[in-house]
């Protein structure tokens, strides 16, 4: 299916349907992890001085209990939150660039093995 044109014209190198999991899961961790809940985590961490690698092992639990609670749910496999490292979009560089070609590096995945929320120094106060 052609990218609609309207959608091409903001982002030549998006997409909107795709049947690579791993970019629907990235995906996610970009938009919904690192733009919204990273910018919360931040804010609560200056307002409040909740530390951020605590909140990030909240979150973790958090799923990880929803997933305990719906073991039944069969995408889990498919869209593993818990990868070390995930692919997230150089935003700054798309807009400071010409849009002629995908611009996406790996990152440490905070919820993911060796990310921040294995860190042992997280104290629960």
């Amino acid at each position: 299916k052609p990218m609609p044109e309207a959608h091409k014209k903001v982002n030549s190198n998006s997409f909107i349907e795709t049947d690579d999991e791993r970019l629907v899961r990235d995906f996610l961790h970009d938009a919904f992890f690192f733009i919204n809940i990273a910018e919360i985590i931040l804010f609560i961490e200056k307002q409040y001085g909740i530390d951020e690698k605590l909140q990030w092992k909240w979150v973790k639990g958090i799923i990880e209990a929803y997933q305990e609670a719906f073991p039944e749910l069969n995408n889990y496999q498919h869209f593993d939150l818990f990868e070390p490292t995930i692919q997230v979009e150089k935003l700054t560089t798309r807009r400071l660039l010409s849009d002629s070609e995908l611009r996406i590096h790996h990152v440490t995945n905070p919820l993911g093995v060796g990310g921040i929320t294995d860190a042992t120094t997280i104290s629960e106060t």
